[in-house]
């Protein structure tokens, strides 16, 4: 019926000519579409018994990669600004409705307040299974989502692009800020548990590569805007992007660096023994002389063994990952914002919710959806990783350079950034100049001394809260 009723409309309105144009028109929208959609990760992942702990669960981007890991069984927490919002935790029970897991909670915690963010991460080592009130957590995955949805609108006014600038400086401290406090806790896991760090990033990382300077980073003030005049919001977008990058490296390094024990590649083990054990029994029909020659030639075989066995020894990589992920232009989290037409935002305006509405059929062509972007950050959790390759190299007894040329499976890499379902890296020039260890450990300090002087202020607010508030009573 539906497709007598189309025929008869194309009969009646539209000439047989346009035919062939149309499907074309169509074919081309269509590979146009898929085009710029990106790449579908080919990997799937198992995650129940997994607990992954996943701040902006509240944006477009955030609640669909909650949704895409409530599927696969995983145990989340959600972090949330505000867990009294009805429709909020309505669309919570929905997800644990719709994906048949009940493990999935939220817990409130202020991203702009330090005390918030540390009260929330001490409660959270005491906790685990039930949100935040049992055992002690297991955390598998943690995802920094709250970085991804863009700031800066159009036309921003000069309290506006103030206001941009606390947004952006708040939401890289409290990513700094949520590192520092929950790596000592993963580091006492065990040594086989896979752990992953996995900062989301904005994607106009490339706009300050060939501008950002970390010295110039580390000397601005943290409290005055670093945005120049004129300055592209693009550009400070991308700076934000490129700090997080560079931070995520230097995690990598420093979790690296760290002592971790190694694994004998010993490919016949018993024979080795045996043949000490046979070379240290005495040989009762030499005589003196022989025996003391008899010896030396056993310590020097014995050392010479164990420079071997030392050399074939595999160094275990660090059972934790850190990762950056750009999932790409979105229509919702990057355009929406810009145009002010995200109401979660205080740069809204129904003006731009208009803008927005009337530029949507050509940004569903050119601009992702929240379930397209989130296939780059699906393929970093389901990689595999090297722990497990190097674990299975020291327990076959297999040469390890065998192994790993044999080995074409790919492996998350530590450090590294993904964008469309693969390790990409920043231009030439830009892994040159900052891809070093010095730019990474620049950018490390300036979030410490950053996020000293955040907690220091908010101290500061909050001791002058009951001065001002006893002054207005008297």
């Amino acid at each position: 019926m539906v497709l007598h009723i189309a025929n008869s409309f194309l009969e009646k309105y539209v000439p047989t000519k346009y035919y062939l144009p149309i499907a074309v028109g169509t074919l081309s929208i269509y590979i146009t579409k898929a085009w710029f959609s990106g790449r579908k990760t080919t990997r799937e992942r198992d995650l129940h018994g997994r607990t992954v702990l996943l701040t902006g669960a509240t944006s477009s981007l955030g609640f669909t990669l909650l949704t895409a890991l409530a599927k696969r069984g995983a145990q989340i927490i959600a972090v949330v600004p505000d867990t009294s919002d009805p429709t909020l935790m309505s669309m919570i029970d929905l997800v644990r409705f719709t994906t048949d897991n009940e493990l999935i909670y939220a817990e409130q915690c202020d991203m702009s307040s330090p005390n918030a963010i540390k009260e929330f991460c001490a409660q959270l080592i005491k906790s685990s299974g039930g949100g935040l009130q049992s055992e002690p957590p297991r955390l598998d995955a943690v995802v920094f989502a709250h970085e991804y949805t863009h700031i800066g609108a159009l036309n921003a006014t000069a309290s506006e692009q103030n206001r941009e600038h606390t947004l952006r400086r708040e939401g890289r401290l409290a990513t700094f800020f949520w590192t520092t406090l929950l790596l000592p806790v993963l580091l006492t896991a065990p040594e086989d548990r896979d752990i992953r760090f996995i900062n989301i990033v904005s994607p106009f990382y490339a706009a300050a590569v060939p501008s950002f300077s970390p010295n110039v980073s580390q000397k601005e003030g943290s409290s005055s805007p670093r945005s120049g005049k004129g300055t592209s919001v693009w550009l400070e977008e991308g700076k934000r992007s490129l700090e997080a990058i560079l931070h995520t490296r230097h995690l990598q390094r420093i979790l690296d660096a760290l002592p971790a024990p190694s694994i004998r590649a010993d490919s016949t083990p018993q024979s080795k023994q045996q043949a000490q054990q046979q070379q240290q029994k005495p040989q009762e029909s030499q005589n003196h002389q022989q025996q003391q020659q008899q010896k030396k030639k056993d310590k020097q075989k014995h050392d010479t063994e164990s420079v071997a066995e030392s050399a074939t020894a595999v160094k275990r990589p660090s059972n934790i990952l850190a990762v950056s992920v750009s999932p790409g232009i979105s229509r919702w989290d990057t355009v929406g914002p810009y145009l002010r037409a995200d109401k979660t935002s205080p740069m809204y305006s129904t003006i731009g919710l208009l803008c927005y509405a009337v530029v949507l059929p050509f940004l569903y062509v050119f601009a992702k959806s929240s379930e397209a972007a989130i296939q780059s950050v699906l393929h970093a959790l389901f990689l595999p990783t090297p722990l497990k390759t190097t674990t299975r190299a020291g327990s076959t007894g297999q040469d390890h350079d065998r192994h790993s040329a044999a080995t074409t499976e790919e492996l998350l890499r530590g450090g590294a950034l993904y964008a469309e379902c693969n390790c990409v890296s920043l231009s030439r020039d830009g892994e040159t100049r900052l891809g070093g260890e010095e730019v990474g450990r620049m950018v490390w300090e300036s979030l410490e001394a950053e996020l000293a002087e955040w907690r220091k202020a908010e101290d500061v607010k909050a001791a002058s809260a009951p001065k001002q508030g006893q002054k207005t009573h008297g």
